[in-house]
Order: structure tokens, then C-alpha cells, then sequence
């Protein structure tokens, strides 16, 4: 009984080790892919998942949101206006970063009264992502901001450490199972014109010949 208990406490530890890892890494790979910091990445993810989406689904929405700020610098008028009329000047868009950028983003479309134009400005900021983000934009920054306080207080956000760590686990795991592929495919690879032959012997037997 005592071997079963520790069997099953070792099963479960390593589960939730691994778990963890995968959590971590996704964490690791998801924020670099949106140019947010660890952080702010699992901090928006749970203001987005009350919200009713994941933070993983805006790739292409911060890519385009990234895309429009360029224009803006460019030089581009039509979208230097879609930043003004969210309080953005160009001066303040001179220095932000893309985590930055999304922040000042959201907080000003949350501040317009007028759904439709919203709408229509999220679109044109965030191509299709923007229509999933409505019940964010009926949230107040004040609001969003204690989903993200509570996000910390609640420890649902992970260390940058404890992300490190998840994706180098996560790559030395990859690293062992590939490993042992290899392995297992030289050692068989040297069977092969044997098994082969028997092969083509049973066939030859079941054939009558």
C-alpha cells in the first residue's frame, strides 16, 4: 500500500511538472511571437480569457496594430488620425514600445461612447482580432487595470525565472525524445534486411510456395 501511495504521489508530481513546463514554454514561445514581456503577456491573457478569448489569438491583430503605428511614423495622416482620436500623439508614439502601444490602445477605445465608430476603429487597428475585444472595450482601464492587479495578487502570473526554466525544460525533453528516436531508428535501421527477409519468406509461405 505504502509502494502504491509513492507510485501514485510520484505519477502526479511528475504530471504537474510537466504541465507546468508546458505552460511555461508556451508562455516563452507566445509573448516573444507578440513582442510582450512575459509578464504582461500572462497578465493580458486573463483580462482576455474573462473576457472571453485568449491573448494567444492576437498574433495577427498586434501585427497589425504594429503595422498601423509604422504608418503613423511614416508619415501615413489616416492613421496618425485613428491614434489621435485615441489620445495618442505622435510624440507619444515616438517612444512606446509594442506592449506600450497596446495598452494605450485599449484604454483609448474604451473611453470612446460611440460603439459603432469603436468598432470600426478597432477593425481598422486590429483587422479581424478587433471584433473579438468588444467586451474589453465595454470594460473601463480603471476595471482592466484590477483584473490585472488581481491577476498578481492571485499568482497567476509566473516569474520570468519559472518561464526560463519551463522552456528549458521543455527543450531538454525535446532533446531526450529525439534522442531516443534516433537511437531507436540506427538500431533498427541495422535489422532491416533481415526483417526484410523474413518478410518476403512468410509471404512466400502463406503464397503455397
Amino acid at each position: 500500500a505504502a509502494t502504491a501511495g509513492a507510485v501514485a504521489v510520484t505519477k502526479t508530481f511528475v504530471s504537474a511538472a510537466k504541465q507546468t513546463a508546458a505552460y511555461g514554454d508556451e508562455v516563452d514561445k507566445t509573448s516573444q511571437k507578440l513582442g510582450l514581456s512575459t509578464k504582461s503577456y500572462q497578465e493580458w491573457d486573463y483580462v482576455m480569457k474573462i473576457c472571453g478569448t485568449e491573448m494567444s489569438s492576437m498574433t495577427t491583430g498586434l501585427k497589425t496594430l504594429t503595422n498601423k503605428l509604422d504608418d503613423a511614423k511614416n508619415g501615413s495622416e489616416s492613421a496618425q488620425a485613428m491614434f489621435a482620436a485615441l489620445g495618442i500623439s505622435m510624440e507619444d508614439m515616438q517612444n512606446m514600445s509594442r506592449e506600450d502601444l497596446f495598452k494605450a490602445t485599449i484604454a483609448g477605445l474604451q473611453t470612446m461612447g460611440d460603439t459603432t465608430e469603436r468598432a470600426a476603429l478597432a477593425n481598422d487597428l486590429f483587422g479581424k482580432s478587433g471584433q473579438n475585444l468588444a467586451p474589453l472595450f465595454n470594460l473601463t482601464a480603471e476595471a482592466t487595470q484590477d483584473l490585472i492587479d488581481k491577476a498578481n495578487e492571485y499568482g497567476m502570473v509566473m516569474s520570468d525565472e519559472g518561464v526560463k526554466g519551463s522552456a528549458a525544460f521543455t527543450d531538454a525533453m525535446t532533446t531526450l525524445n529525439g534522442t531516443l528516436t534516433g537511437l531507436k531508428n540506427n538500431l533498427m535501421t541495422k535489422f532491416m534486411p533481415a526483417l526484410t527477409e523474413v518478410t518476403e519468406g512468410l509471404a512466400d509461405v502463406f503464397a503455397g510456395k
